[in-house]
């Protein structure tokens, strides 16, 4: 028999963790991106529950020209919003970074929001930074949504 090189084994070593890796970070990517699609279907949907539940207790949303919101105020943002405008957004995720327990995704946001006044339908083209924090269970939750949009004011 005869003896197996050390380059072969520390190579098939490396490859097997590569592989290994790519595969959770696969699934860690597609668990950032389904609570990110969490808020989007709440967000259209008008559910408050379903928002709020996409957020850490102490998560933080910072929309354009407006204070931070969080805890109580974050629902209360929400209810608001929804009493003037309905939404048909769609959230596609560019890119998602994951170290640790911390992640990043930006997201291109687009769609429509119309207000519930008869006013017209509005285009919108945004961006967003959804920093997420994995929590003592293991899910992802949005620690900070940031807001921003891409047309010129």
């Amino acid at each position: 028999m005869r003896p197996v090189p050390m380059l072969f084994v520390f190579t098939l070593m490396v490859t097997t963790l590569a592989a290994q890796e790519a595969r959770q970070s696969g699934s860690t990517d597609a668990s950032v991106a389904a609570v990110i699609a969490q808020y989007n279907r709440g967000l259209n949907g008008g559910d408050v529950n379903a928002v709020i539940a996409a957020f850490h207790a102490d998560g933080v949303f910072m929309a354009p020209n407006q204070p931070p919101v969080s805890g109580d105020a974050l629902r209360q943002w929400y209810a608001n919003y929804w009493t003037r405008t309905v939404a048909k957004l769609q959230f596609a995720p560019a890119s998602i970074r994951v170290e640790g327990a911390l992640a990043y995704a930006v997201v291109n946001i687009t769609g429509t929001t119309t207000p519930k006044n008869g006013g017209p339908a509005q285009q919108q083209d945004n961006k967003a930074i959804f920093v997420l924090r994995r929590g003592t269970d293991g899910a992802w939750k949005i620690a900070h949504y940031i807001l921003n949009s891409n047309k010129r004011a």
